[in-house]
Formats: C-alpha cells, structure tokens, sequence
C-alpha cells in the first residue's frame, strides 16, 4: 500500500514545500522558496496546477503522438518547437543578474579578448558580433540562447524516441527534458552555456546509439572533443565515452583495437587542432590558472571561499542547486522503490557515468561568485542525471508516477523562470539572497556590485549607492568598490558621503592614487579646498606621471587661491600628455587671476582650437576681450 501512494506522497510534499516556503521563505533552500519572490497569483496558479496533476487528463492529450513518421507527427513536432521559441521569447530573463551576465555583454561590447574556460564559446561569440550582423551584444547573446533553446526541443524528441518504443514512455522521457529548471538558459539568457546544453544532449543521444551499433565511435569521440572545446566542464563527460564504447562492446557492437584506438585518440587531436585555429595558447592558459577553483577540505576558506567540501552548508547549497534546475532525479530516488538496485540498463549506466562524474566535479568546484548565481554552470549534472531518471521511470514502467513528478517539474520550472521574466521579482530575489545565502566575501561584495550597476544603469541612483557602499564595506581592500560608491555618492551631490566612504578606502589602501585623487574631488565638492589640495598632492606624489591627476590638482590650487601654484600644476599636466580643451581653459583662469591677460587670451583660444564648440571658453575669451577695450 505505502509503494502505491508514495509518488503522491513524495510529489505532494515537495509542492507543499513551494507554498510553504511562499508564506516564509528558508533562503538556504534557495532551490525551493522561489514563490516568496513572485507575485501573489503566481502561487495562487501553481496552487490549482497542482491539483490538476490528480485529475484524469484529457483522452485526447494522452494519445498525442508527435513521434509520427508521418506529415502530421512532423507537423506536431514543428509545433511544439515553435511553441517553445516564443515561450522562450516572450518570458525571456529581464535582466543579467545571475551569473556573469553584464560582465559578458561589457566585454563582448568592449571587444575585449578575453581567454577562460569557454575557448571557442568566445571565439563564436566575438565572431558573430563583429560580423556587421546589426546584433548588438545583448542581441548576440539571446540569439544564440533561443537558437540553442529551439535545438534542444528538437534532439529531446530524437532522445525521448530512442529511450522508449513506448508512446507513454516517450512521453515521460520528453517531458522531463521540458520541465528541467536548467530551461532558465533558453530563455534569452547572457551567458555561454545555452549551446552547451544543446551541445551536451546531443552528446548524450550519440552515445546511446554508439552502444546500438547505430554511429561510429570517432563521430561521438570528434563530437565530444567539440564540445569540450566549446566548454571545459565537457571533459567530465569522458568517462562516460569509455563507459558507452564498453558497453557497446558487450552488446557486439565492438570494432577492431585500431579503430577504437583511432576513435578515441581522434578526441586529443580535434581539441588540440581547434584551439590551435582558434589562437589559443594551451600552455599559456595552463600555466596562468590561479588558485582557488576548488573547495578546502581541511584548510580554513579564504575570501573567496564560502565554505569547505565538508560543510553542511555546502551539502545545502548542492541540494538546492538540484532542487532548482533537475528536481526529477531527486523525486525518482525517492518516489521509486529500488531506483537503485542492481540489474540497470545500458542506458541507465551510461547517463549515470555522464552525470555522477559531472555531479562530482560540481561538487568540488569552488562557486567563485555564489552557488546561486553560478546556478548555471552547478546545473550541468541535471542534463545527465534527468536522462537517468527517465530511463527509471520508463524501464518501471511507472507512467502514473513519471506523469505526477513531470507536472511537479514543470510547475516549479514555469515559477523559476516566471521570476527572471519579472525584473522586479527577479530583482528582489538577488538582493535578498545576496544578504542571507552562504557566499564568500569575495562573492558578496561582487554581487553587490553586479546590483549597483544594475541600478545605476536603470536610474535607481539611490539604491545603486547603497549597493556600492555595502560593496566597498564587505571588502574594503578592493579600491574598485571604494570608488563606485564615491562616483554615485557625488553624481548624488553628496560630496561629504563620497568623503567619509573614500577616507575609510584610504586606510586600507594608502597608496593607492586614484582614491587620493577622487578624495580631493570629494573635497572639493564640499567646499573644503585646503582638504582637496592636500589630498591631490598625495596622489600625484605616488603616481607624478598622471595628466588627469596633475590637473585635478591644478583645480584644487585655483579654488583654494593659489593660481601661480595652479599654473604649475596645469604645465605638468600638459608634460605628461593633457591636451584637452578644459586643462588651457582653467590655465588661462589662472593667468586672469594673476592679471596676465595676454597669456589668459592665449590659453582660451588653445581650448577653442581643441574644441571649437566648447562654450565656457568662447563666453570667457569674449568677456576678456570686451574687457581690454573698454579699457582700466
């Protein structure tokens, strides 16, 4: 009897758990909690979508076949797709909180070369943005996310077919590839790992037919070696690769020792030729990793480590990460009696290679930024591990059980990226958990500033200075953060704010120039000039080569009455490179304070042939002149 009611069980409590935590939300099962950050219909929608799981569904849904050799099932699977394009579009993500969005789209913007983990991923992407395409960066980035998104509808019919000669089994298979959180990436979202999960599906459908005898063991060795390039996270996959070729094997599918040594030494020449082509020096990237990728495990965390392999809050932020992106392994486990007995199928060993040594590397990553923000990158286990579970269910035949845990995933899916649909909500869920979730310092202070400039960049000044003073507060010894807070506290007219933020950054980092130089700015928006000259000089005694630095001096001279001393400082500025129409207009205010007219008429024709549309020089020069004329 309790084997009968345990799926119901099993998938009742965990949607009981979303509309729990919707009423108090438990930020370290941040996986779970996500209606306490959605508006008030959105549980209220989940809520009658549970209930519809127990109903009997529509005879007609149920004898839906879109896996048809027909025009018809062609013409349902091309549905289907579309459908999902346009869920994809319209729900897409509102902003690029999560992960290293904005990071991307600076450096994709910037043109900027950078090398990491994702080789080709970037090469691609620099590629299609410098092809005159009229995509902007943001564009490229959503295109390749929806592209991705329409591809892996399109392989999950492909995979659902081969796990299953079963209608209703294929069904399971496909639905628990359509409701996996990890769909979150499909949905216009910055970052480079959409691809990888279409690119990774594929993968995972080659090897089942590697080991049916149905594809050459070098296209699946070529194809991985692709993948692996596209991502290196995709080298966790390898094992598996042995796995399905020994497997295949067994089955009668074996080649001779020349070709399986040929397949799988192709893998090494593929990766080492495309990062080759593509300018990347292996040695090079090699030798400057740094430190710190993976967790402690009896060592004491440092600033960028939350936490050490052993730590419960560790084992709470993997829970979660699964809980968010691929429920359905753990409901299976759970709600399936024996899910982990002996007697597997083929398949079922070789997704649980691919995702278990996937899984482990996740576990010992060190999530640099926060779990809940490298969600993304945590969820690459989910793929495998989902494919894993449908096997169970199928091979079960446990279609009632597979139905209940694929609407379960479906729900909690829909509420997920509902969430990043809403900037708002999405908004709120970041900052929240920025406060409450277990993050390095490192961490924390990046996130805040992530959230300062998002908003900054939507005119949320107020809240953009508060998340740079918190950044600069949780690490002080980052001058970056220091400096973001006294900008906007300036931009604010708070010059005596900007003041007591940058005082605080120079106690830490005294020799540090820029904050010097922004100190004295500070200053001398608060009318106190003696403060800014002193502040100035500091900075140009520790980096005297500075143009801007040697002018901001000047200025600070001019306000405080010394503009002999002024005149000094603008000459140095201009002998280290100053050439702007501002610097000759202020030197030639400093030549009028000393009464040296002829020199003042000088400087401000310089800063007009600079610029000959700069008015403050125009109205000065004209002022002078008419001056002169009317004579003493």
């Amino acid at each position: 009897m309790w084997d009968k009611w345990r799926p119901d069980l099993v998938v009742g409590l965990f949607l009981l758990a979303h509309l729990a935590l919707s009423w108090q939300s438990f930020p370290a099962l941040w996986g779970l909690d996500l209606l306490s950050y959605a508006p008030w219909g959105y549980a209220l929608v989940f809520a009658l979508g549970a209930v519809a799981l127990w109903l009997p569904w529509p005879a007609a849904l149920t004898a839906a076949d879109p896996w048809r050799r027909d025009g018809w099932g062609r013409l349902a699977r091309l549905a289907l797709a579309t459908a999902g394009l346009a869920f994809f579009v319209l729900w897409h993500t509102r902003t690029h909180l999560l992960g290293d969005g904005y990071l991307m789209l600076r450096e994709l913007g910037m043109l900027v070369d950078r090398t990491g983990n994702e080789p080709l991923a970037l090469w691609v992407l620099a590629k299609l943005y410098r092809a005159e395409l009229g995509l902007g960066a943001e564009a490229v980035y959503r295109t390749a996310s929806y592209a991705a998104g329409v591809c892996y509808i399109g392989l999950s019919f492909a995979v659902a077919a081969a796990l299953s000669a079963e209608r209703k089994g294929r069904w399971i298979a496909l639905g628990i590839l359509l409701s996996a959180g990890y769909l979150q990436l499909f949905c216009g979202y910055v970052e480079n790992y959409p691809p990888l999960f279409a690119g990774t599906l594929l993968y995972l459908w080659g090897g089942v037919l590697l080991m049916r005898g149905q594809l050459p063991l070098w296209v699946l060795s070529g194809g991985l070696a692709l993948l692996m390039t596209y991502h290196f996270i995709a080298a966790m996959l390898g094992p598996s690769l042995l796995v399905a070729t020994r497997l295949g094997w067994r089955r009668g599918h074996g080649v001779g020792w020349g070709r399986l040594v040929g397949g799988l030494a192709l893998g090494p020449v593929v990766v080492l030729a495309i990062l080759y082509g593509i300018g990347l020096d292996l040695f090079a990237y090699a030798t400057g990793l740094r430190g710190g990728h993976l967790l402690p495990v009896w060592a004491v965390p440092d600033t960028t480590q939350a936490y050490g392999l052993l730590d419960l809050r560790h084992g709470l932020d993997l829970l979660s990460v699964q809980l968010l992106v691929g429920a359905a392994p753990v409901l299976v486990v759970l709600a399936c009696k024996g899910a982990w007995r002996r007697g597997w199928s083929d398949e079922r060993l070789f997704f649980a290679a691919a995702g278990g040594c996937a899984l482990l590397f996740t576990a010992l990553a060190n999530p640099e930024i926060g779990a809940f923000r490298d969600w993304d990158i945590l969820a690459f286990p989910a793929l495998p591990l989902g494919l894993w579970a449908a096997c169970v269910l199928v091979e079960r035949q446990a279609w009632r059980a597979g139905r209940l845990i694929c609407g379960a995933c479906a729900l909690h899916a829909l509420v997920w990226v509902g969430i990043n649909a809403d900037a708002e909500a999405g908004t709120a869920r970041f900052a929240r958990l920025l406060d409450e979730s277990y993050l390095s310092r490192h961490a924390r202070a990046h996130g805040l500033e992530t959230l300062g400039v998002y908003y900054r960049e939507t005119g949320q000044r107020e809240q953009a200075l508060a998340s740079f003073a918190r950044a600069a507060e949780v690490d002080p010894h980052n001058r970056r953060y220091g400096l973001l807070a006294a900008r906007e506290a300036l931009a604010l007219q708070r010059p005596e704010t900007a003041v007591r933020i940058l005082t605080a950054a120079v106690a830490v980092a005294e020799e540090d120039p820029p904050l010097w130089d922004l100190l004295g700015t500070a200053y001398a928006a608060a009318g106190r000039y003696g403060d800014s000259v002193a502040a100035h000089r500091r900075a140009v005694a520790r980096q005297g080569r500075d143009a801007v630095q040697w002018y901001n001096l000047g200025n600070a001279l001019l306000l405080s009455g010394q503009p002999a001393e002024a005149l000094s400082a603008y000459g140095e500025a201009a002998t280290w490179g100053g050439s702007f129409a501002e610097l000759s207009y202020n030197t030639g205010l400093a030549h009028e304070a000393l009464g040296a007219w002829a020199a003042a008429i000088e400087s401000y024709g310089d800063a007009l042939r600079t610029d000959a549309a700069y008015a403050p020089a125009q109205s000065r020069l004209a002022q002078l002149q008419s001056r002169i004329k009317a004579g003493p």
